[in-house]
């Protein structure tokens, strides 16, 4: 039944993120008290906080889509594999792949929301003054030429 439990309550939380453009209802069930949220813009503890966070996301980019493509458990821990795409304001179209670490407790609700993806290549790269300076230091730091990180761009 633990197993049971810990599905349906991953099952809860990603149609959350599933739905977005619908928002946020459902959230706090899904949530302990004191979840703690982490990606490469945020750092926030509490329900309130993860809340405001995904508010924030949702009112500054339009059209947000994941993708679920795969999840691996490990006890009660979840690993997703995720492909999201969106519009954002002042930079267009914005895509990239990403994996969200997911701890639950007993009940099914997430403790811990751990995102990791590349924020240099699909985020900070894209930026114009910022971009080109980044793309710069990696492409002198690289043995191999990545295709994202074009020095001379």
């Amino acid at each position: 039944m633990h197993a049971q439990l810990l599905a349906d309550g991953l099952q809860r939380y990603l149609h959350i993120f599933t739905h977005l453009q619908h928002g946020l209802d459902g959230l706090d069930a899904c949530l302990t008290e004191q979840v703690e949220f982490c990606d490469p813009f945020n750092h926030v503890q509490g329900r309130s906080a993860v809340r405001a966070v995904l508010q924030h996301f949702i009112e500054h980019v339009s059209e947000p889509r994941f993708v679920i493509q795969h999840c691996a458990w490990s006890g009660s821990l979840c690993f997703v594999r995720w492909d999201f795409s969106g519009v954002v304001k002042g930079l267009g179209d914005w895509c990239f792949p990403g994996v969200s670490e997911l701890h639950f407790d007993e009940q099914g609700r997430v403790l811990r929301h751990l995102d990791h993806w590349d924020a240099g290549t699909h985020f900070y790269s894209r930026l114009p003054l910022l971009g080109w300076l980044n793309r710069t230091l990696v492409a002198r730091l690289t043995a191999v030429p990545h295709p994202s990180y074009k020095a001379d761009e």
